[in-house]
């Protein structure tokens, strides 16, 4: 999981823990990554689309409060 604390968000720090994560994991002969995003984190989708991920599926999360 990769977060950025609200007041250091803009400064490409999400970009670069990703990149460091994408390069650890090829350093390990990991071919090929999955992740999971909110599909309203429009920063998120963006980041990922930026470096080259592309969708593959899609998933309805449904939710009921118990009162």
């Amino acid at each position: 999981m990769i977060g950025v604390v609200p007041e250091h968000r803009g400064q490409g720090l999400g970009g670069l823990v990703l990149m460091a994560g994408l390069s650890y994991l090829q350093g390990r002969g990991i071919e090929i990554v999955e992740l999971t995003v909110d599909s309203e984190n429009r920063e998120a989708l963006a980041l990922y689309k930026s470096v080259g991920f592309r969708k593959r599926s899609s998933t309805i999360w449904y939710e009921k409060p118990l009162d």
